[in-house]
């Protein structure tokens, strides 16, 4: 087992989701080679072993970055305890500016491991989030412990606001909303002349 063909039965199972006993069956099918589930399962537990301190590290990297931007999204999992009904579990998503991107996945969406995980770092600068209370909750607790820890919030989301009261005061909240486009277009550019995070 060389780590080719590590990587092929891992992106297989999880980029492509084909299960371990589909290629094994494949593999028997178009080189005569019997890669057996067990031995498959066994690579996916050792890789993930290995993966874990990866990850480990690149959270605390990623606590001490002064800029941060988290988000968490629903995804769909499913749940033995439902009889193979499924619910509603969060990636929490955390972008540093060197690109790392770091998702964590828990079942539910109260945040609490993710606000102490935020607060038992070395956070300090910008939060970037939404209005979700997690984060100025974190931003209240480090603040409280003496961190300079400021929470930026996300555009998109002051810009649906304005955008829901449109119809209220198109002339007053169209202002508005013109003036965050010309933030997008001063965005844009940046980003096309590959400015760097400063």
């Amino acid at each position: 087992w060389g780590p080719s063909l590590m990587a092929e039965v891992l992106v297989s199972k999880f980029a492509y989701a084909l299960p371990f006993d589909r290629q094994r069956r494949m593999n028997l099918q178009r080189f005569g080679v019997d890669l057996p589930v067990s031995t498959m399962c066994d690579v996916q537990k050792n890789c993930a072993e290995q993966f874990d301190i990866l990850v480990r590290m690149m959270k605390e990297e990623s606590l001490s970055d002064d800029y941060l931007r988290m988000d968490e999204t629903h995804h769909l999992y499913l749940d033995r305890a439902l009889d193979g009904g499924s619910r509603n579990g969060y990636y929490w998503v955390v972008r540093r500016n060197n690109g790392d991107v770091i998702f964590i996945w828990k079942t539910g969406r109260d945040g609490e491991d993710i606000e102490d995980w935020l607060v038992n770092g070395n956070v300090e600068g910008v939060l970037q989030a939404d209005g979700y209370a997690v984060y100025p909750r974190a931003v209240r607790r480090l603040v409280a412990q003496g961190r300079k820890v400021h929470l930026a919030a996300c555009m998109a989301h002051i810009r649906r606001k304005f955008h829901d009261a449109l119809a209220q005061n198109p002339l007053l909240v169209g202002w508005f909303i013109k003036q965050i486009g010309k933030l997008y277009e001063i965005e844009a550019e940046l980003r096309e002349n590959r400015a760097p995070p400063e």
